[in-house]
């Protein structure tokens, strides 16, 4: 998706050279970054669709709907999505008159497709163009992930969208030492350029867990 540069100045950072990296020890961190750019919130949340991307998924799936974002990818499975609470939130989704849409993990397309185990519709479009993702992610009542993949995607935008698996045992770079480290954020806290829309979920995406937390997304739809 295009990068809108609302300060002038505020996205500089995408020009730092190697020389900065050698003087900070976590270049690129949100820890630095915040540091660098506090001033300028709105710099971190521009990410956007074309509004031809944004007609194309309108047309094809309306705007009553919320996203499921799956990760079921080999590498560090733990952080993967649990399908079991999935299908409940799909449930739960459709009951209230809305319809769920799975975006699947590209790895697991041409693998297992664990994804069509979810019964309902996919959207294969965002697998492969960053554009209609996007789209989907913004026409959407809510947006609902676990941390990695494209995640970034929703953390960089203004979208309403909740993010699970925050924290994930056993996982370094999932750890709560690693957040408070690299990206200067403390157990529970949201990065400094969130909305009251957008949520960490510094917890598992157990059943428990996701259907306590989709009580309050319905409470705002």
């Amino acid at each position: 998706p295009p990068l809108t540069e609302v300060k002038s100045n505020a996205l500089n950072y995408l020009n730092y050279s190697d020389a900065l990296k050698d003087k900070y020890r976590f270049f690129h961190s949100l820890g630095f970054l915040k540091r660098k750019f506090f001033e300028y919130p709105e710099a971190f949340q521009c990410f956007v669709a074309p509004t031809d991307s944004l007609k194309i998924i309108q047309e094809k799936y309306g705007k009553n709907y919320i996203t499921i974002s799956l990760r079921t990818k080999l590498f560090q499975s733990l952080r993967n999505s649990n399908l079991q609470s999935w299908h409940a939130v799909c449930d739960c989704i459709t009951s209230k008159g809305l319809q769920p849409i799975i975006l699947p993990d590209f790895e697991d397309y041409f693998n297992a497709q664990s994804f069509k185990e979810m019964k309902h519709p996919v959207a294969h479009e965002a697998m492969l163009d960053l554009n209609l993702r996007m789209a989907l992610y913004e026409n959407a009542k809510h947006n609902l992930t676990v941390s990695g993949g494209a995640s970034p995607l929703l953390l960089c935008s203004k979208v309403p969208y909740s993010i699970f698996k925050w924290v994930v045992p056993g996982i370094q770079s999932c750890s709560p030492e690693h957040h408070r480290n690299f990206n200067g954020l403390n157990f529970g806290e949201k990065v400094w350029f969130m909305r009251d829309s957008q949520s960490l979920i510094w917890a598992d995406d157990s059943i428990d867990f996701v259907m306590g937390h989709l009580k309050i997304i319905f409470n705002n739809v």
